[in-house]
């Protein structure tokens, strides 16, 4: 589609100036949009024929624009533009042009504070529904936010608020005078609050920002701030020999060592699951347990489902703590995987104690099963990553395309129960 300038001697105004009109050819018919522009007789030059054409460069530079402008919205139409007879297409592109023009109100001073509570109570909310009692992100997001009001010294803080220069001061805080200890947070803290920050800044983009209407409210400082890699984090897995003294430990009936020799264990026995998973789990089906990890089931299409046979093993400890309806009896013991997760670690620091193994903890049992099973089993790095249900981004679009096998899984199960039994280690060619 081509405009041109239109003017003519007929529709000369009472002023003597010439309006200007833009003209089109559409479906075989032409197409009139007034401009709004008039031109006087020393704006134009008048050929022999008697057409006039518009000479000054300001008027013709404002018209170019306006002309780019209206051909892109046809473009943007797509074969729906078909459908329009000339008329009705210069109505709509008059009607699309003045969207696009209008006036913009003032940009809005937001709430970084606001907006995070709001997206803390939505998720609260969501994971009540569906019965979810891991705080998950929602419970890091709130303690990343008291922490940056803490730096600040605000009560509310704006997104205008979080510049580079900004994000540069808080890391230097967090690294030199963050904790009760006044010695700053280690490992991957200072990571992880920065980026459930960003976070909330994707998230702000989504709502407040429209690319295509040129709208930007929320600019997120994170585009031009890279947030520091943390040192490498102390491996939290612990040897066979360890395992064994922990799996043949006696801890006294009804003692806080007890529920949490159990649960370690059984947790050992189901490739390190997690503390929330192993509270809010459906009973078994057939013999079978399937979940969707708590951690990154709402960041994953799937859901992060993952489904696993019971191995001998864990009978006895499910068959201890067995419930109609969920996996344990816990949950009417524990409302929240929090005050569940902490007695498990109070009584694993006890028995770390008894059994002289120094920092232990429940999430030792997921890092164990999986050091045993790159370094002692022989089981492929890609196995290992879907058996912890962890998601290899390079393999994610080839996963959209195949139907789950959990029996790689369960073979895999199998080898390291079995090396915790026999401690003899697979041998590869070398």
């Amino acid at each position: 589609m081509t405009f041109y300038i239109l003017l003519r001697k007929e529709k000369q105004c009472k002023d003597g100036s010439f309006p200007i009109a833009l003209r089109f050819r559409w479906n075989g018919k032409l197409g009139y949009i007034k401009t709004g522009l008039s031109a006087t007789h020393r704006q134009i030059v008048e050929n022999k024929q008697g057409a006039m054409k518009l000479t000054d460069s300001f008027l013709n530079k404002l018209l170019a624009d306006r002309m780019a402008l209206y051909e892109k919205i046809v473009i943007n139409m797509g074969l729906s533009a078909n459908s329009y007879e000339a008329p009705e297409l210069a109505k709509y592109i008059i009607g699309r042009a003045n969207e696009l023009t209008a006036p913009k109100p003032a940009q809005t001073l937001l709430s970084l504070t606001e907006f995070a509570n709001e997206y803390v109570a939505k998720q609260t909310e969501l994971n009540k529904r569906k019965k979810l009692n891991s705080i998950g992100s929602v419970g890091n997001i709130k303690t990343a936010m008291n922490s940056l009001h803490r730096f600040s010294g605000k009560n509310n803080l704006l997104f205008d608020d979080i510049t580079v220069d900004f994000l540069n001061r808080y890391s230097h805080w967090m690294l030199t005078a963050q904790g009760r200890d006044g010695k700053g947070v280690k490992g991957r803290g200072l990571q992880l609050y920065l980026g459930h920050l960003n976070h909330l800044f994707r998230l702000a983009e989504r709502v407040y920002n429209n690319k295509r209407e040129r709208v930007f409210l929320v600019f997120n400082p994170f585009d031009d701030y890279k947030i520091p890699k943390p040192a490498m984090p102390e491996k939290r897995a612990i040897t066979l020999e360890q395992l064994r003294r922990i799996r043949d430990y006696q801890p006294t009936a009804g003692e806080r060592e007890e529920l949490a020799h159990d649960i370690f264990m059984l947790s050992f026995y189901l490739i390190g699951m997690n503390s929330v998973d192993l509270l809010v789990c459906s009973a078994p089906v057939n013999g079978w347990i399937t979940y969707n990890r708590s951690k990154t089931t709402h960041r994953r299409d799937d859901k992060a489902e993952f489904s696993l046979r019971i191995p001998p093993e864990a009978v006895p400890i499910l068959g201890k703590y067995k419930d109609n309806v969920q996996l344990l009896n816990l949950h009417k013991r524990y409302s929240t995987a929090g005050t569940f997760n902490a007695a498990l670690n109070k009584g694993l620091k006890r028995i770390g104690e008894i059994l002289s193994i120094p920092n232990l903890t429940f999430y030792a049992a997921r890092h164990t099963w999986a050091t045993l099973a790159g370094n002692s089993v022989g089981i492929d790095k890609y196995t290992v990553h879907k058996c912890l249900n962890h998601v290899d981004e390079k393999l994610r679009i080839t996963d959209t395309y195949t139907k789950t096998d959990w029996r790689p899984i369960n073979r895999a199960n199998r080898k390291v129960l079995d090396f915790l039994a026999t401690g003899e280690e697979i041998e590869e060619d070398l």
